[in-house]
């Protein structure tokens, strides 16, 4: 900040001062409620995420892949390599509390491990997962303490589930490396699991591919015409194809 450099803040006219103090006060109201709604909009998701029936719902094969993707996100700027660049002085001031911050991501983490394909979903995020980052974590909360023992262990334990299913995805993609393209997704070019077609196009894609679309965009992504997940047409004859190959890769594989 300027004015905690005296020569250069008095080298100022009064005028731009006012200007520079103005400007300032705008950002640390900006800053003051972006924080609040951070740390309330985590709260609510430990919460939610530790209902059993509503955590289904972040489960889903159309929500849990963004879920992840936004833990990993706040969790590598939390403890990544960078984090030393979110000292803020007078942190109470703006309601900056990382510690607590660091502890409801790390539970929400905790929550969504009760499903296998949660861990699956962390493994396939390159950008920003990382076994370093994870263990940062669980240095920092074993140093701190602020998460109790257990609750320490079981987030060892999905780390080893995360590098398993890691591995396991690994060898299934060189695997599959020779797939037709046909069994391809369109729009993520992975390997199809649950082909629909979507009737304004024809095109045929991955029901969860589409349906994660379709969450922030209704529209067919090839024509741009209005489309909603019960429009999907299940395509069962290229779905047994799918799986007709994928069991011969791995049967040829034993």
């Amino acid at each position: 900040m300027m004015m905690d450099n005296p020569a250069e803040w008095n080298s100022l006219t009064q005028e731009q001062q006012q200007e520079k103090r103005q400007r300032f006060a705008e950002i640390e109201k900006k800053l003051k409620t972006t924080l609040q709604l951070a740390n309330s909009s985590v709260k609510v998701l430990v919460a939610l995420t530790g209902d059993g029936n509503i955590r289904k719902v972040f489960l889903r094969p159309e929500m849990v892949e963004r879920v992840a993707v936004m833990l990993n996100y706040y969790l590598k700027q939390l403890v990544g390599p960078r984090c030393q660049e979110l000292k803020v002085k007078n942190k109470e001031d703006y309601g900056w509390e990382p510690k607590n911050l660091l502890t409801d991501i790390m539970r929400a983490y905790l929550n969504l491990a009760k499903s296998d394909k949660f861990a699956a979903a962390i493994a396939i995020d390159h950008r920003s997962y990382s076994e370093a980052i994870f263990l940062s974590a669980i240095d920092k909360a074993t140093r701190i303490r602020f998460l109790r023992p257990p609750e320490i262990q079981e987030f060892r334990s999905l780390l080893q589930e995360i590098q398993k299913t890691g591995k396991l995805e690994e060898m299934e993609a060189e695997l599959f490396a020779d797939a037709p393209d046909e069994f391809l997704d369109p729009i993520m070019s992975t390997l199809m699991q649950d082909p629909v077609t979507l009737p304004a196009s024809g095109m045929v894609c991955d029901r969860p591919v589409i349906e994660r679309h379709l969450l922030s965009d209704p529209t067919d992504p090839f024509n741009r015409k209005p489309l909603k997940a019960e429009h999907l047409i299940p395509n069962v004859e290229l779905q047994e194809r799918i799986r007709d190959y994928m069991n011969s890769k791995k049967a040829g594989a034993r």
